[in-house]
C-alpha cells in the first residue's frame, strides 16, 4: 500500500511525457519573424519544421505562422496561391488593433487576391487601406498602398494611363526629398506616360535620372538613362538616345559586354538615320553580348527575339531578304526546353507527394502508438486505482468489523456479570443477546474455542444474520420499562406520535446505557448513521444538539 503513491507519480510522468508536444511555437515564430528581412530562405525552412505540429498552437500562433509564410512569399514573389489562410490571419489582426500589420496586411491580401486572380477584389483591398491610411492621417501608407495599386493595374491591365494617375496621387503623399525609393517612383511615372505618348514623361525621366545622379545610385542612374534612350528612340530623337546609350557604357562597361539591349537601342537609331553599316556593326555587337549574357545567366527570350526581329530588319535593309528559320529554330529549342522543364517538375512533384505520404504515414503511426501508450497507461492507472480503493475498502471493512466484534464481545463480557435478581442495564443487555442466540450459546458450550458463537458474533456483524429477525422489542418494551422507571411508556407517551419505531429503539439503548457504537452493532447500522438518527431524535424533540436524550425525556413532564 506504501508504494502506490511512489506508483501513481510515475504514471502521471509516463501520461505527461506521453502527451508532450513543443511548447516553443512562440519562441520560434518571434526567431523567425526576425529573420525574415534578411534570410527569407531559413525562414521558410524554420516554418517548414512546424508544419506537423501546427494542431497544437493557439490561434494567435497560428495566425503569426500565416503571416510570416505570406510575408515571405510575397517579398520573394512566390506564388501566394496556398496561402488560403492569409484573409482570416489579416482579420485577425485587425480586430487585435495590430496597427502595423494592419496597414501591411491591406498589401499583403492584395497580393494574395492577385495571385487568386482576382485582381477587382485586390484593387477593392487596396481602396479601403487607402481609405483607413487617410482618416488617420498616414501619408506613408497612403503612398504605398496607391503605389502598390499602380504595381497591380500595370501588371494585370495594363491601362498606363490608370496607372500614371496612381503614381501622380501618391507622388502628391510622398516628402520631396530625394530619396531613391522617390527617383523610382518618378521613372515608373515615366514609363507609363512615354507609354502612352504623353510629352511630359521628359520630365519625368530626366527628375529620375538626375535624382539618381543626386544618390550616387550608378546601377539605377543607368537602368533610367537606359530606358530613357529607348523612349527617345521611338521619339525620333535619336542623337540624344546615342549620347545616353554612350554615357552608360562610360559609367558601367558591363552594359556593353553582356547588355544586348543597349546595342539594339543604337541598332534603331542608325536604321532611323540610314546608316546600315553603323546598324550592322552595332547589331553584331549585340548578338556578342547577348552570347556572354547567356554563358552566365541563360537565354533571354524577349531579347534574343528582339535581335532576331532586327537582324531581320538589318538583312532586308542591306540585302532584301527575310530568313524566318532562325526564329522557328529559336522557338523549337524554347518548346523543347520548356517540356523538358515541365517533365523535371512533374518528376519532382511525384517525388515530393511521395516522401509527403510516407512523412503522413509515419506521423499517423507515431500518434497512433502515443494514444495506445495513453490508452495503456490510462487503462493501467484506472486499474491500479480500483485495486487501490478495493483493498482500502476491505481492510477498513475488516477493521470495521473487528472493532464491532470486539463491541460485541464487551456487552457479552457486561452481559455475563448479571444476576437474574438485579434489574439493571447489564440485565438488559443480557436479556437482549438471550434474543441474539449468543447468551444461549454460551451457555451451552462456554467456551473459548467456540466455533458456534464466533460465527455468530461474525454473522451479526458482517449482516449475515439480521438482527430485526432476532430482536423481540415488544418483550424489551417492558424490560426498559421495569428497569428504568416506566422509560418506554414515557416516551411512548409523550413523543410517540413524532418518534419512529427505529428511533424508539435507539431511545431504549441510550437509556440503557450502550454506546453510540454497541448501538451501531446490536441495530447493524454504521456508527454515522447512528449519530444522524440521534440528531433526527433531538430535532424531533426540539432540544439542544448536544443535548442528552434520555435526561431530557425522564424530565420531561407530560401535560
Amino acid at each position: 500500500m506504501k508504494k502506490l503513491p511512489f506508483l501513481w507519480g510515475i504514471i502521471i510522468i509516463l501520461l505527461s511525457v506521453a502527451g508532450c508536444r513543443p511548447s516553443n511555437h512562440r519562441a520560434l515564430l518571434q526567431r523567425a519573424d526576425s529573420l525574415m528581412t534578411n534570410y527569407p530562405d531559413s525562414v521558410l525552412s524554420l516554418l517548414a519544421q512546424q508544419q506537423e505540429h501546427l494542431a497544437d498552437f493557439s490561434e494567435e500562433e497560428l495566425m503569426s505562422y500565416v503571416w510570416i509564410k505570406a510575408m515571405v512569399h510575397s517579398a520573394r514573389n512566390i506564388s501566394m496561391t496556398e496561402d488560403s489562410l492569409l484573409p482570416k490571419a489579416v482579420d485577425y489582426f485587425r480586430k487585435h488593433g495590430d496597427r502595423e500589420k494592419v496597414m501591411k496586411g491591406y498589401i499583403l491580401k492584395a497580393n494574395y487576391l492577385k495571385w487568386i486572380d482576382r485582381l477587382d477584389d485586390a484593387i477593392a483591398e487596396l481602396d479601403s487601406g487607402v481609405a483607413q491610411a487617410k482618416q488617420a492621417n498616414d501619408s506613408v501608407n497612403v503612398r504605398d498602398l496607391l503605389y502598390y495599386k499602380a504595381n497591380i493595374v500595370y501588371e494585370l491591365r495594363r491601362d498606363y494611363r490608370e496607372v500614371a494617375s496612381h503614381v501622380k496621387e501618391a507622388l502628391a503623399y510622398s516628402p520631396d526629398t530625394t530619396s531613391p525609393a522617390l527617383a523610382g517612383m518618378f521613372y515608373f511615372l515615366a514609363i507609363n506616360l512615354g507609354l502612352v505618348g504623353d510629352d511630359s514623361c521628359t520630365y519625368y525621366y530626366e527628375k529620375s535620372i538626375a535624382m539618381a545622379e543626386a544618390n550616387k545610385d550608378t546601377a539605377y542612374l543607368c537602368h533610367y538613362m537606359r530606358n530613357y534612350a529607348s523612349n527617345l528612340m521611338r521619339s525620333e530623337k535619336v542623337e540624344k538616345s546615342n549620347a545616353l546609350i554612350r554615357r552608360v557604357w562610360e559609367l558601367m562597361p558591363v552594359y556593353r559586354e553582356k547588355m544586348a539591349v543597349t546595342h539594339a537601342i543604337l541598332v534603331e537609331n542608325f536604321l532611323y538615320l540610314r546608316q546600315l553599316d553603323s546598324a550592322a556593326y552595332y547589331l553584331d555587337m549585340a548578338w556578342q553580348a547577348e552570347a556572354k549574357a547567356e554563358q552566365q545567366s541563360g537565354v533571354n527570350i524577349s531579347t534574343r527575339l528582339l535581335l532576331y526581329e532586327l537582324q531581320n530588319v538589318v538583312d532586308y535593309a542591306m540585302e532584301g531578304s527575310i530568313s524566318t528559320i532562325r526564329t522557328g529554330r529559336f522557338g523549337d529549342s524554347l518548346i523543347l526546353a520548356d517540356w523538358n522543364k515541365q517533365s523535371t517538375i512533374q518528376q519532382q512533384m511525384d517525388t515530393k507527394i511521395k516522401l509527403e505520404r510516407q512523412n503522413y504515414t509515419l506521423i499517423i503511426d507515431r500518434q497512433r502508438t502515443q494514444l495506445l501508450l495513453v490508452t495503456f497507461l490510462f487503462i493501467f492507472a484506472v486499474g491500479g486505482l480500483c485495486v487501490f480503493f478495493y483493498i482500502r475498502n476491505r481492510h477498513l471493512r475488516l477493521a470495521e468489523a473487528e472493532d464491532r466484534i470486539e463491541t460485541l464481545t464487551r456487552l457479552l463480557e457486561d452481559a455475563n456479570k448479571a444476576s437474574e435478581s438485579e434489574h439493571d442495564s447489564a440485565f438488559f443487555k443480557k436479556i437482549l443477546l438471550k434474543q441474539l442466540g449468543i447468551i444461549r450459546l454460551v451457555a451451552t458450550a462456554p467456551t473459548s474455542q467456540n466455533q458456534d458463537l464466533l460465527r455468530r458474533i461474525s454473522g451479526i456483524t458482517n449482516k449475515e444474520v439480521p438482527v430485526e429477525a432476532l430482536l423481540v422489542w415488544a418483550d424489551l418494551y417492558p424490560v426498559i420499562d421495569t428497569i428504568y422507571n416506566g422509560f418506554y411508556s414515557r416516551m411512548e407517551t409523550l413523543y410517540g406520535y413524532l418518534l419512529s419505531e427505529k428511533e424508539k429503539q435507539v431511545c431504549c439503548l441510550l437509556c440503557a446505557d450502550f454506546s453510540t457504537k454497541e448501538i451501531g452493532v446490536v441495530t447493524q447500522q454504521s456508527v454515522a448513521s447512528v449519530y444522524v438518527r440521534k440528531t433526527a431524535i433531538r430535532k424531533k424533540l426540539g432540544m439542544d444538539e448536544k443535548g442528552d436524550i434520555v435526561e431530557y425525556i425522564n424530565n420531561t413532564q407530560a401535560t
